[in-house]
C-alpha cells in the first residue's frame, strides 16, 4: 500500500516556519513546535537546519526570493521606470499576506540575529531586492524620466509608503486595492501637488 503523505521537504518545512513565525513571532516558537506543526521529528528538522536562527534566515531568504522574481519580471517586461515600479508594487501587494508579512518579520527580528546572519541577510537584501530596485531608478534617472536623485534613499521612500500594507494584522486597517497602488505609484512620482 502507497503512503499517502506527501514527503516532507525543506521547502514544505520553511512554508509552515514562515506562517508560524508570521502568526506567532519568532521568539515564541520552539523548533520542538515547528516540528509538531510540519509533522517531523526535531531530528529530521535538524536534519534540514542546524538550528532556529539557520530555519529564520532561509524563511527570510525564500521572501527575498520572491521578491527577486517580482523585481526580475518587471524588468523583463520592461517599459518606463514608473511602469515597472507599478509592477514591482502590484506583485508585491499580490503576495499572501504570509509572504508579505516576512518582511516585517525581517525588520522586527533584526537585532536579534547574529552578527554573521546579519550580514548575510544584509547582503541578499541587498543584491535581490534594494540593489535591483535602485538600479531601477538609476536607469530612470539616466532615461531623463527622474530628476537626478539619490535613488538608495529614493528606494527607501518608496518602501516606507508600503510598509504599512504589509502589515497583516486584522486591526491594521490597511488594505491593498488597485487605488492603493496607484495612490502609492502616484506620490512617489508625482507628488502631492494638484
Amino acid at each position: 500500500m502507497a503512503n499517502s503523505t506527501p514527503p516532507v521537504t525543506r521547502d514544505r518545512i520553511i512554508d509552515e516556519a514562515t506562517r508560524l513565525f508570521v502568526t506567532r513571532g519568532y521568539h515564541a516558537m520552539s523548533m520542538r513546535e515547528i516540528a509538531e506543526a510540519v509533522g517531523v521529528t526535531k531530528a529530521a528538522l535538524y536534519y534540514h537546519f542546524s538550528d532556529k536562527e539557520a530555519l529564520f534566515m532561509a524563511v527570510l531568504a525564500a521572501g527575498l526570493n520572491r521578491l527577486e522574481v517580482i523585481v526580475r519580471d518587471a524588468r523583463l517586461v520592461g517599459g518606463t521606470t514608473r511602469v515597472q515600479v507599478e509592477r514591482i508594487v502590484r506583485g508585491i501587494f499580490a503576495q499572501s499576506p504570509d509572504e508579505r508579512a516576512v518582511v516585517r518579520l525581517a525588520r522586527q527580528e533584526m537585532a536579534t540575529l547574529s552578527a554573521v546572519s546579519l550580514a548575510q541577510f544584509g547582503d541578499l537584501y541587498r543584491d535581490k531586492f534594494i540593489g535591483q530596485m535602485e538600479a531601477i531608478l538609476t536607469e530612470g534617472v539616466a532615461q531623463g524620466e527622474l530628476r537626478p536623485l539619490g535613488t538608495h534613499q529614493a528606494v527607501w521612500l518608496l518602501l516606507g509608503m508600503i510598509s504599512p500594507f504589509l502589515d497583516t494584522s486584522p486591526t491594521s486597517g490597511a488594505h491593498t486595492t488597485d487605488a492603493t497602488v496607484e495612490l502609492v505609484v502616484t506620490v512617489f512620482f508625482d507628488g502631492m501637488r494638484a
